[in-house]
């Protein structure tokens, strides 16, 4: 895949959802950690 081909994906993903957001809820980086590291036990 081209640059120009990437670049034109990435730009449809941003218009159709413009902030993402994930699902995990975390108030620091070791919070985030640990939330995937469980999360990838489930």
């Amino acid at each position: 895949m081209n640059p120009a081909k990437r670049h034109a994906i990435f730009e449809r993903f941003r218009a159709a959802n413009p902030e993402p957001r994930g699902e995990l809820e975390f108030s620091n980086a070791f919070e985030l950690l640990v939330a995937v590291i469980l999360s990838a036990q489930a």
